[in-house]
C-alpha cells in the first residue's frame, strides 16, 4: 500500500493489470461456480418432484394439481438454469475483454 498524497488518511493499493492466468483462473472459477449453482438447482428439483410423488402415491392431492405443480416446477428450473446460464456467460465475457 502506498500513502495517498494529497489525503494522509487513504492508502492506495496498485494492483497489477490481469494476466492471460489470472484470467483463465476466473473463468475456471465462474465455470465451476455455474456448475454448482446448476446442481443446486438439480438437486431442488429431484427433491420437489419426491415431494409431489409422496403426495400422488399418498392421494393427499388431486391429479390435475399435481400435473399443475409439476409443470409450474419446470418453469422455474428452466428459469433458473437460464439465469445461471446468462450470468456466467456475462461474467466470462467481461472476464475475456479484460
Amino acid at each position: 500500500p502506498v500513502q495517498d498524497a494529497k489525503n494522509a488518511a487513504q492508502l492506495n493499493v496498485p494492483i497489477p493489470p490481469p494476466t492471460k492466468e489470472s484470467r483463465d483462473l476466473a473463468l475456471a472459477a465462474a465455470s465451476k461456480t455455474g456448475e454448482t449453482a446448476n446442481v443446486g438447482i438439480r438437486n431442488a428439483r429431484g427433491a420437489m418432484q419426491k415431494r409431489l410423488r409422496a403426495m400422488e402415491i399418498k392421494k393427499t392431492i388431486r391429479p390435475d394439481d399435481l400435473k399443475k405443480a409439476s409443470k409450474e416446477m419446470e418453469k422455474i428450473v428452466e428459469k433458473g438454469v437460464a439465469d445461471v446460464k446468462k450470468t456466467v456467460d456475462a461474467a466470462r465475457k467481461g472476464m475475456e475483454q479484460a
